[in-house]
């Protein structure tokens, strides 16, 4: 995943991306965090998955060679 939940030194939780933490993250919640580092990791890959088919339709890929390849 892009992002993970972590503990904080105070005992809350946050979205982490490495070494930073998204401060508008914090919970008291284990799983609160967890389900945010997942909706934010599933947008994140979500844009990758944009960026990289925009490429492909520059390559000169069609539509269905596209999803076939992710078929």
């Amino acid at each position: 995943m892009k992002y993970n939940a972590k503990q904080l030194s105070n005992g809350n939780w946050a979205v982490f991306q490495g070494k930073r933490y998204f401060f508008m993250t914090q919970t008291d919640s284990q799983a609160v965090a967890h389900q945010e580092a997942l909706k934010m990791s599933l947008k994140w890959h979500q844009d990758q998955m944009t960026k990289i088919t925009e490429e492909m339709y520059k390559a000169g890929f069609a539509h269905s060679d596209i999803y076939e390849i992710l078929a």
